[in-house]
């Protein structure tokens, strides 16, 4: 049955966006933004807080569906594949993370999802979800008491937390999980006057200078979004380019360059920048930024691993396209969207566009190999296999010299490899990897 979005109260129109946002992330394989953006129209307008609960909803049940499911599973009886049709399992997903994990009355979640079955013409079906979560708000305390200290191995997908074991340790593998169930806060770049900034917007500066907002609401209504004297990202992001030493008129390319951060970062530093990326959606996105900002880069929308530009540059920065498992505490689709199969078809891409950049930096100039990713197969595998096929290129270790950073980050070979709880008290970093190859 067709739903008319813009007739059903408010209270129902953000659950029913819980539950679209959910069905195309689960079960047809969209990222966050292209289905939550896509139920968010068919509203029309719709009240501020309802998309913030809506929000709220979804990020909350995809970084605790394992716990979700795992209490759904027990009482149902059953497991949650044989429930049919499978509309009902996201419905009890949807009523399950408000009574768990939101600040939602029990009998206002469970109503909710009542109402909202019977205007997906689930009549039949309400007896057994009304059963389901009313023992639900009975139960929850026992069933989460049973979970205590599993909480991170159920919300982590099997497959992935094994690499995790095989790359760190069961020690390591385990923190990272914890800290993935903590929601991440906004970092932002500031043009100038890191401090000056943090004070006006109730923030705090970090150890490289990028600002961490405790409260963000609503990004473009900030103070000196709209006159373009910052950017939003992530603290982790920014370092590559912190940790380049760019010089007045450099010539240097962006590859992978959409969102744009670094684009910004290195036309604010005075670098003479081509930012590269395959998508033109993506490259609309970066150009807006750069326009807002008042800074300029010449854009092309290309292939990295095929592009050339037409003379040697000063130095190549790629943020190679990756699984983004170092992301999940801001983008906990990721776990539920990547698999092992993704990861092998990205490493061969990363391995092809880093191969493609070493043939148009200068001799001397560096190459700076990053991604967000937590496996070591995309990131430290990726920087030896290349250097063992090119003899003329080197790493160009970092030193703590150079760090403002906790003394962990830096591996024993050189690279910097940050991790979901590195500066936790501060609310933690994104997980990010980077390496400087230097062409001899």
């Amino acid at each position: 049955m067709k739903i008319n979005k813009k007739k059903i109260s408010g209270d129902l129109q953000s659950r029913l966006c819980i539950y679209e946002t959910l069905d195309a992330i689960l079960y047809k394989r969209q990222n966050f933004d292209v289905a939550f953006d896509a139920s968010l129209r068919g509203f029309g307008p719709m009240d501020g807080r309802d998309i913030g609960f809506a929000r709220e909803g979804t990020m909350q049940c995809l970084r605790r569906l394992g716990q979700i499911d795992d209490i759904l599973k027990t009482l149902a009886n059953r497991p949650l594949s044989e429930i049919v049709p499978q509309q009902l399992v996201t419905l009890l997903r949807v009523g399950a993370v408000q009574i768990l994990f939101m600040d939602v009355k029990d009998h206002a979640a469970v109503d909710t999802v009542m109402r909202l079955a019977g205007e997906m013409g689930y009549d039949r079906e309400k007896g057994f979800l009304n059963g389901v979560l009313r023992n639900l708000t009975r139960k929850h305390e026992e069933l989460m008491t049973a979970q205590k200290g599993k909480e991170a191995i159920l919300n982590t997908p099997e497959w992935l937390f094994k690499t995790w074991v095989q790359d760190y340790g069961e020690d390591q593998a385990l923190k990272i999980a914890e800290a993935h169930m903590i929601p991440s806060p906004v970092d932002i770049t500031v043009k100038s006057d890191p401090t000056g900034w943090a004070e006006k917007l109730g923030g705090e500066v970090l150890h490289n200078g990028s600002v961490r907002l405790q409260k963000s609401g609503r990004i473009p209504d900030l103070e000196g979004y709209a006159d373009g004297e910052w950017w939003v990202q992530n603290a982790s992001a920014a370092l590559p380019v912190q940790l380049m030493k760019v010089e007045e008129c450099a010539n240097i390319v962006d590859l992978c360059a959409a969102p744009g951060g670094k684009t910004l970062q290195l036309a604010a530093a005075g670098a003479k920048v081509t930012a590269v990326d395959i998508s033109k959606n993506r490259l609309q996105r970066l150009e807006e930024n750069l326009k807002r900002c008042n800074l300029s880069a010449e854009v092309e929308a290309a292939d990295a691993k095929v592009w050339m530009p037409k003379r040697p540059v000063d130095a190549v920065l790629i943020d190679a396209p990756c699984s983004a498992t170092g992301t999940i505490r801001h983008q906990p689709d990721v776990m539920h969207l990547k698999s092992q199969r993704d990861i092998d078809k990205l490493i061969e891409t990363q391995k092809a566009i880093l191969q493609r950049s070493a043939k148009f930096v200068k001799k001397g100039g560096e190459l700076i190999y990053c991604t967000c990713s937590l496996q070591k197969s995309e990131s430290e595998e990726v920087v030896k296999d290349f250097l063992s096929k090119n003899s003329n290129f080197e790493l160009s270790v970092y030193t703590s010299d150079e760090l403002n950073l906790p003394e962990d980050v830096l591996s024993p070979e050189g690279f910097i490899r940050l991790m979901p709880f590195h500066a936790e008290k501060k609310g933690g970093m994104d997980g990010f990897f980077i390496a400087r190859i230097k062409r001899i």
